[in-house]
């Protein structure tokens, strides 16, 4: 029995191909809606002390982490939450759990060395805005729920 390297090349090189949705108009209308101070670590156990308990925005970006690029991110997640280090715990949780939201779950597992937490403190009153307007903006893939004006244009194809 032969093997085809070029398939197995071919099936793995599937499994981490992913779509990201880039639409310039939505980066301008929600570029100026929010200025947040974001601080970023990677999701690791070691560092969930260093995550205030604050309510705030975050999202999870994969870095590969070549030749030191600074620019080269995915960003796939973006979310609010009441206490940044409670949602941290959990993502760290999620990642050796298969329960959980699949979308989620599948990410970290597939890059564990390279998700990182990025946040921003964000009093509870603006997190359903500001999530929003970030949502609109990136339409990040491991996002199910969107605002009605993306969710139409997403549910047409």
């Amino acid at each position: 029995m032969s093997v085809d390297i070029l398939d197995q090349e071919r099936n793995e090189m599937k499994m981490h191909s992913h779509n990201f949705v880039l639409w310039k108009r939505k980066w301008e209308e929600h570029r100026e809606l929010h200025t947040l101070n974001w601080q970023f670590c990677k999701l690791a156990d070691t560092e969930r002390a260093s995550i205030p308990l604050n309510s705030g925005i975050y999202t999870l970006i994969i870095q590969p982490g070549i030749a030191s690029h600074p620019a080269c991110s995915y960003l796939i997640y973006v979310g609010q939450t009441k206490s940044l280090n409670r949602r941290f715990g959990e993502y760290l949780n999620e990642r050796q759990n298969e329960t959980g939201r699949p979308k989620i779950s599948y990410w970290l597992r597939l890059y564990p060395n390279h998700t990182w937490f990025y946040f921003s403190l964000v009093s509870r009153e603006y997190l359903d805005d500001v999530e929003d307007s970030l949502l609109c903006a990136y339409m990040p893939p491991a996002n199910d729920r969107f605002p009605a004006t993306v969710r139409r244009v997403i549910n047409a194809f």
